[in-house]
């Protein structure tokens, strides 16, 4: 390294750059590996990439997984994602939380997986305990203290005993019981926001769990008296909860619900969202066994569905109550997505 450049300079330079580009540079001498992974310097990165144009990514998830960077304002460029150290299994669930992803299958005896793509590591969970038929895992981020946890709900075949575990990242060996959360979680991925894990839970109909990270406590958000919930999705709408609601074989509207907490109590805001009429000719290149996913990024809700002719992303603005169509290149042909997460890139797990 040239003498000459003042170590300020150099940090800011790297702080600028994307987390694909610094993990080549940490090999090039321990004093970039040195600054690459010092917790002042991660902090900075991370602050850059969510105003850095392309720091904010999109993981995509089918038989394989994608990530992708927005390069335009209506095209994402997809990046295949080989590296993973294991086989990809479509009923993979997934969701991620401050740059890191938990992946996982329900039905599956193999440990759930920690994911950071922007450095390519993975790290396996402890084995939970033999003998379990389902297990639901959600991962979240308590941000005063730092600190990831996991959260696991588990049915034993031998009773139908369930149980609730947390795993802290970094800190517990293995798993551990924690307080009562209502049993009948609906195998579908929670979201956490600003510290809070929520889940789909039945709970005389249709309901949300909210597991504080810190305390690990729990309390229970009304929300429909239906019987199912496979039309609607969790999301982040500027930093508050949301429900979004879709009608299958449907692109007229999808319905959104927003968690407001007033002076005067909590209740749900409900939105109803037009489809352009210019859009109606999709409904019959709608492929039906493969379901709409979603996802939310600065006020905006990313909507991917998959047509006979190919993948289709649309993108809606909840401020400017605006749509846009976004193109998709780089994926292979007849690839069908399942899943859309994004994320904002992280260089330590």
């Amino acid at each position: 390294m040239n003498r000459s450049i003042p170590r300020d300079i150099v940090v800011e330079i790297l702080s600028w750059l994307p987390a694909k580009s610094l993990m080549r540079f940490k090999c090039v001498n321990k004093f970039f590996n040195f600054i690459i992974f010092e917790s002042d310097f991660t902090n900075i990165h991370k602050y850059r990439s969510l105003i850095r144009p392309d720091g904010t990514k999109f993981f995509l998830h089918g038989s394989d997984f994608y990530c992708t960077s927005q390069n335009s304002a209506s095209i994402l460029q997809i990046e295949s994602f080989c590296e993973l150290p294991f086989h990809i299994h479509i009923d993979t669930l997934l969701n991620c939380v401050n740059g890191l992803f938990l992946l996982w299958q329900p039905l599956s005896v193999q440990p759930a997986t920690i994911l950071n793509p922007s450095t390519r590591e993975v790290r396996y969970l402890p084995n939970l305990i033999e003998g379990f038929s389902w297990c639901h895992y959600s991962l979240g981020f308590e941000p005063e203290e730092n600190k990831y946890k996991v959260l696991s709900t588990i049915i034993y075949d031998q009773n139908g005993c369930i149980k609730n575990m947390v795993f802290t990242l970094g800190i517990d060996e293995s798993w551990r019981e924690t307080k009562h959360i209502p049993p009948l979680i609906l195998c579908k991925p929670g979201i956490c926001i600003n510290g809070v894990i929520y889940r789909f839970v039945f709970h005389r109909g249709l309901a949300i769990v909210a597991f504080d990270v810190k305390t690990e406590n729990s309390k229970l958000i009304a929300f429909r008296g239906v019987s199912h919930g496979w039309s609607y999705e969790l999301i982040e709408v500027k930093g508050k909860l949301a429900v979004v609601e879709y009608e299958i074989c449907s692109y007229e509207k999808i319905h959104l619900f927003v968690f407001e907490q007033t002076r005067k109590g909590e209740e749900w805001k409900s939105y109803a969202i037009q489809f352009p009429s210019t859009w109606k000719y999709i409904q019959q290149e709608i492929i039906l066994d493969v379901r709409l996913s979603c996802t939310s990024c600065d006020g905006k809700i990313l909507f991917i569905t998959n047509l006979k002719s190919g993948t289709l992303c649309l993108c809606y603005d909840v401020t400017r109550q605006s749509w846009r169509k976004l193109e998709i290149k780089g994926l292979r042909k007849n690839h069908r997505i399942i899943g859309i997460c994004s994320y904002v890139e992280r260089l330590v797990m």
